[in-house]
């Protein structure tokens, strides 16, 4: 269990489960420079030290994120991309963690916190949980929400959302592809449980591999993509899982 004195984040470990919690909830789980930070260094121990394959990213007090702190984010310096440069590594390196990872949001989920969930695996809402990109209405960008929001709405509702930048409910989330499934919000812990029952197991070389496959499915070429795919699953072919599944008796 890694044991850093952090404040903005708490990491839970049961078993092959992991639970990465914001816990700033008296400031709406803002995101700012300690959190990304924190989110940082609780990758890098996902990656090389916890024994979990599965990581449950949510919030606390009944939200997921109201988005980035913008009173806090550059602190005293004038505004510059550095500190946004930082936050993209951090979604970039939760994207990439060998763990399947699973996003539950309740409540406001806005701006960054749209972005994290976007670098999870898979997204589940609650009922009353509501997300928002209204970054463009206050004159910035959604950081790399520009690249990854398309591959999973289409491009023209992408345009939509985020030239309006307007609320989506649970619903119409689960509708466009934002989200993959929505439970009540009594019933948000069985509706996890499920999810990450349906996520076991979890072979982490094969699902990263997947992952940059997908990554480059709209824009490589089919014989670059066949190409990268042969290589990919020649690593998993010969990985100690998968000869060790082939050395199973058959099943009758």
């Amino acid at each position: 269990m890694n044991t850093r004195p952090w404040t903005r984040l708490r990491l839970e470990e049961k078993g092959p489960i992991c639970h990465l919690v914001l816990a700033r909830p008296e400031a709406g789980n803002r995101i700012d420079v300690a959190m990304v930070r924190e989110l940082e260094e609780a990758c890098y121990y996902l990656e090389d030290d916890s024994p979990a394959s599965l990581v449950v990213v949510r919030g606390s007090g009944g939200c997921f994120s109201e988005g980035i702190d913008l009173g806090e984010f550059w602190l005293d310096r004038p505004p510059d991309t550095h500190g946004l440069h930082r936050w993209e590594k951090a979604l970039r390196a939760l994207e990439r963690v060998k763990k399947a990872t699973l996003a539950v949001l309740e409540g406001t989920c806005r701006g960054g916190g749209v972005q994290l969930a976007l670098a999870c695996d898979v997204r589940l809402a609650s009922q009353s949980a509501r997300l928002t990109l209204d970054e463009v209405k206050m004159g910035f960008l959604p950081g790399m929400a520009t690249w990854r929001l398309p591959k999973f709405v289409g491009l023209g509702r992408a345009r939509e959302l985020l030239a309006t930048g307007r609320t989506v409910s649970a619903q119409e989330a689960r509708e466009i592809g934002l989200v993959d499934r929505v439970c009540q919000d009594s019933e948000t812990d069985q509706a996890t449980d499920r999810f990450l029952a349906d996520l076991l197991p979890v072979n982490g070389t094969a699902l990263a591999l997947t992952r940059r496959l997908l990554d480059e499915a709209f824009s490589t070429p089919y014989e670059t993509a066949v190409g990268n795919f042969l290589a990919a699953q020649s690593r998993c072919i010969t990985s100690d899982p998968f000869l060790q599944l082939c050395r199973r008796p058959p099943r009758d």
